[in-house]
């Protein structure tokens, strides 16, 4: 590691490289474009396995402050270089079945605000405008099932693309990826009442992204209402 730079004394090693990437970006004022080098630069660099640098990799990801390209010329980019908020990402992720309640619980409450700030942006980018459409077409009549589920995740990044309210980008962006990675052994029935609850659902993701794509704000509203209304606790297989 350079002279002068430490990673910070967290539990989660991931953690603590993501920070330490995060302000060798602000702090050297990095432009976008600019190369970080490669996975495996910053691997030698740190002193730690693959999977614990593609994990603090990916939190930066997320983050929206770097890109990963492949092929010659390729490797760790920087995308933007303003600082991101956090919101204890080690709180969030601790695993519990009552975190990943809460995290569910939040950002169902967000959806109203996410969808709207991205139906009423207005610089709004028409190949994020094409991909909501797209999800949306996807989640139609999809059953439920994990990649149903990434779908919808997909989704929400894609409201975050447009939304006009970046503060909320950052926080609901946090607490996406700790659900990511909290909904490992999930349940998502099929039959029954519970089935078409989340049927129910799933329809309510489509309608709200076709709404945000046509940019309308009262619709977009409606649907992410109802996204919250028809959403149920996850049950742990068992």
């Amino acid at each position: 590691m350079p002279d002068g730079e430490s990673a910070p004394d967290f539990d989660s090693r991931p953690e603590a490289i993501r920070r330490t990437i995060e302000a060798r970006i602000i702090d050297g004022k990095m432009q976008p474009g600019d190369r970080l080098g490669l996975k495996a630069d910053l691997q030698k660099e740190f002193d730690v396995a693959g999977p614990t640098i593609a994990q603090a990799l990916t939190l930066l990801t997320n983050d929206g402050l770097i890109s990963m390209r492949r092929g010659p010329g390729g490797g760790i980019f920087v995308e933007r270089s303003r600082p991101v908020l956090r919101v204890g990402t080690r709180r969030l992720a601790t695993g519990t079945a009552q975190s990943l309640a809460e995290n569910i619980e939040i950002r169902e409450s967000l959806n109203p605000l996410l969808a709207v700030s991205a139906a009423r942006a207005a610089n709004r980018d028409e190949a994020t405008v094409a991909k909501l459409r797209e999800l949306a077409g996807q989640l139609v009549g999809a059953s439920p099932s994990f990649d149903t589920q990434r779908l919808i995740w997909a989704g929400h990044r894609a409201l975050v693309e447009l939304a006009d309210n970046e503060l909320l980008g950052h926080v609901y962006m946090d607490l996406l990826g700790a659900a990511e990675a909290l909904i490992v052994d999930v349940v998502f029935p099929s039959d029954g009442i519970e089935g078409d609850q989340e049927r129910q659902r799933i329809a309510a993701h489509a309608s709200m992204l076709v709404a945000v794509a046509d940019g309308n704000v009262e619709a977009a509203r409606h649907h992410a209402e109802v996204v919250r209304l028809v959403s149920r606790p996850l049950r742990e297989p068992g």
